[in-house]
């Protein structure tokens, strides 16, 4: 990982074209924040699915295909569902 910093360092700080470094800025923005969004929908739907584990709308059903409970699980094991 180091190693990639690194080299992305060099690259960016290296371009010629102001515009250039801000458009790599905003894509990296932009794709950070679709990332969150995704995070963020994944959480909810997972939180959802213990109540009503039927899929009302295409999003619920890309969620369902792509990030199952055994997914969610997985990737956040320190995760603790509260009941209110």
């Amino acid at each position: 990982r180091q190693n990639l910093f690194l080299w992305l360092w060099f690259f960016i700080g290296h371009l010629t074209l102001p515009l250039t470094g801000k458009l790599i800025t905003w894509v990296v923005i932009a794709a950070m924040l679709l990332n969150g969004a995704l995070t963020v929908m994944a959480m909810l739907r997972y939180n959802v699915r213990k109540q009503d584990p039927a899929a009302h709308s295409r999003y619920e059903m890309f969620l369902d295909a792509h990030y199952p409970d055994e997914r969610i699980e997985n990737r956040w094991p320190n995760m603790i569902v509260v009941d209110e």
